[in-house]
Formats: C-alpha cells, sequence, structure tokens
C-alpha cells in the first residue's frame, strides 16, 4: 500500500527548483542571504495560495519536477537561460493536448 506524500519532501522539491531557477545552482549550494530569499519565496507562494485556493504551491507533478530539473541543467551547462517552472509545465502541458507521451501510450 502506497503511502502519502511527505509534505516536507514536496516542498524541498519546490525550494530546489526555486534555487535553480533563480540562482543556477543546487540548494545546497546557496549561501544564507540566497537560502532566505528561497523561503521568502515560499511564503509568499503560500499567502497567495491561501488567497486564491485555485493556486496550489506545490501542485506540481514530481516527475515534472524532476524533468524541469534536468532541463534547468541542461540549459546552464548550454549558458542558456532556463523558461520558468510555470512555462515548463504548460509546455508540457500543451504537449500532451497535441500528441507527446499520451498518445503513443
Amino acid at each position: 500500500m502506497a503511502s502519502a506524500p511527505d509534505p516536507m519532501d514536496e516542498r524541498n522539491q519546490v525550494m530546489e527548483a526555486l534555487a535553480k531557477e533563480e540562482f543556477g545552482k543546487s540548494l545546497r549550494f546557496l549561501n544564507e542571504e540566497e537560502i532566505i530569499q528561497i523561503e521568502e519565496m515560499m511564503d509568499e507562494m503560500s499567502r497567495k495560495k491561501r488567497k486564491a485556493p485555485s493556486i496550489k504551491m506545490a501542485d506540481v507533478d514530481p516527475i515534472l519536477l524532476e524533468e524541469y530539473l534536468k532541463y534547468v541543467d541542461e540549459m546552464r551547462e548550454m549558458e542558456l537561460e532556463p523558461m520558468s517552472l510555470r512555462e515548463f509545465e504548460a509546455q508540457a502541458r500543451a504537449g500532451l493536448k497535441v500528441g507527446g507521451l499520451a498518445s503513443i501510450i
């Protein structure tokens, strides 16, 4: 039987994605000031979540998040600016609507 997802693990995944998106490096390589900025972003997202129930802070599919983190790494290696997580998610969902993996499976 599958266990419920750990909210702290989910929070850490979102923080990791924000660290890579905002600072171009893994969460573990951020300095104290950068970590504080990430935590403030998380607090802001949490406040928005309470104001607008349709906006969910950790509503990102863990598989999509993993793919996004790979994408960010690849873009950084090529010295290109990656798109935001939300743009990546929208593009992934658009690809599913017009074919993508869903049409293959």
